[in-house]
């Protein structure tokens, strides 16, 4: 079983390289290289030492790490995450299990859309499928169905989770607090010009209920409860959009609404940021202001890092 990229719950980002500095100052995934069993027959086939070195780059960062935490002590994968150590999780990349009369194998690195060196997926896929066709793969060690059912839960996805839009034909986008320098979090003020004002039709302007946070690489704005308020036409009708992203990956969670309605809660934004996308129509724009709403239900706040109206 190889599960397709961002389609479960228990699992962090992953990736070749280990934490940089520290994970706590930069927003990168929390791994610190593999721990691997070299010996194991399903790696028979694919060359490799205990830990992760250049043959495994490009797998690794194409690959999630399962989080395994409620199998047994003794219970090791064939290839597991070492995470950082403010993380003390149990992390898999490859692991084998027997299912009642059944054998299993959940491999998370995904094997089937690497492009850049498809001649090393191969490999590691040809040497586990060889492994699996013959009787030591009958000898796995057991797991219960329910704790695999749990392990394998499908991540859930909130009804306004929608594709990134086309910027270009946008009336409003924003990026948030891509004009601040790097230095402690401040407050919003429009005063300030925190943010890059890439477009902003005639009628339109907005206000953030909240604070400015600039790292390295990105920038967001956050609170505990994060109010986005947009004025517009009384006739607008299109779709606005928001690009929430966890950038210290921190676990972050929220419950959405817009315009006074529930949108319901977004659980776990910190792979590669999520957008959502809410229709608005003439009768919701009537008072003039649209109002974005995110309440943090996890983590230390909620943060947003692009605002992008399209008129339709």
């Amino acid at each position: 079983m190889i599960p397709e990229p961002e389609t479960l719950e228990n699992v962090e980002l992953a990736r070749w390289d280990p934490v940089f500095w520290s994970n706590q100052l930069f927003s990168q995934p929390k791994m610190m290289g593999i721990l691997c069993n070299n010996d194991h027959p399903a790696l028979n086939l694919f060359p490799t030492s205990s830990h992760s070195d250049w043959q495994w780059r490009n797998l690794l960062d194409q690959s999630e790490a399962l989080i395994i935490d409620n199998t047994a002590a003794g219970f090791k994968p064939i290839i597991q995450f070492v995470p950082d150590f403010n993380y003390n999780q149990k992390l898999s990349a490859l692991l084998e299990a027997r299912v009642g009369k059944e054998s299993l194998m959940i491999c998370n690195i995904d094997l089937f859309n690497n492009t850049a060196y498809p001649e090393t997926a191969n490999q590691l896929l040809r040497s586990i499928l060889s492994y699996m066709q013959s009787k030591q793969f009958m000898l796995a060690p057991e797991l219960d169905l329910e704790l695999v059912k749990e392990l394998m839960k499908s991540a859930p996805k909130m009804a306004s989770e929608s594709d990134a839009p086309d910027a270009t034909r946008a009336v409003v986008h924003i990026d948030a607090g891509a004009q601040s320098t790097l230095g402690p979090a401040k407050v919003w003020n429009a005063n300030d010009a925190p943010d890059k004002v890439i477009t902003m039709n005639e009628g339109f302007s907005y206000a953030v209920d909240g604070s400015v946070w600039v790292g390295h690489s990105q920038s967001v704005w956050f609170n505990d409860q994060l109010k986005i308020r947009v004025t517009c036409p009384p006739a607008f009708k299109g779709s606005f959009y928001v690009y929430m992203n966890d950038p210290n990956s921190e676990d972050r969670a929220a419950h959405i609404f817009f315009c006074g309605h529930d949108k319901g809660p977004l659980l776990r934004y910190d792979r590669k940021g999520v957008w959502l996308r809410f229709e608005v129509d003439p009768e919701m724009a009537q008072s003039g202001e649209l109002l974005f709403d995110a309440r943090k239900d996890a983590g230390p706040n909620v943060t947003v890092q692009k605002l992008i109206l399209i008129a339709e």
